[in-house]
């Protein structure tokens, strides 16, 4: 494979990591949300349940239902704590920007270095992908897949795309 190919090839994986990463971030942040609302909830009718049972001691169901929701509401934040959905949005986030940072300086080479990059270049920067991708949290496959089709198909259509025809020139003016 020459030298084209692969800043091609690495720009399609670094392009594909970085959207699968901010995809999967904004998945852990939408989880976290309603993790948190159901939560809030269950505590809510769980207070006002519990309120309720204290007014009217002699109905059974008022207060075992005040139990209940108070039992799904420990248990949601229990869920939620154990999840770390927040947290792994984070981690999702940080390592988007990482691979974002990496497709930059590719499309930088392949725009300004083509010509001249050199191999230990290459090697520098294949070392700082290789410390990225320690540092990052393993995709879902299914994201990581289907933002993969996109992602070809996109760099696909730009590698393919001609640029517009110069518009016609008039002749020019005769005495």
């Amino acid at each position: 494979m020459d030298l084209d190919n692969s800043l091609i090839e690495y720009l399609r994986m670094t392009t594909n990591l970085q959207r699968a990463h901010w995809e999967t971030s904004g998945r852990y942040d939408s989880v976290n949300f309603w993790l948190t609302v159901a939560c809030a909830a269950l505590a809510a009718v769980a207070g006002t349940a519990a309120f309720a049972s204290l007014a009217e001691s002699n109905v059974a169901w008022i207060r075992a239902l005040a139990g209940v929701f108070s039992i799904l509401a420990a248990i949601l934040a229990s869920v939620q704590g154990a999840y770390r959905s927040s947290q792994k949005a984070e981690l999702h986030k940080n390592a988007a920007v990482k691979y974002g940072n990496l497709r930059r300086k590719l499309l930088w080479i392949l725009d300004q270095k083509r010509a001249t990059v050199t191999e230990k270049e290459i090697q520098d920067f294949l070392a700082e992908w290789g410390e990225v991708d320690k540092e990052s949290q393993p995709l879902p496959k299914k994201i990581l897949g289907r933002v993969s089709k996109q992602t070809n198909a996109d760099i696909q259509k730009a590698l393919t795309h001609q640029a517009p025809a110069p518009p016609p020139t008039s002749p020019a003016p005769g005495p």
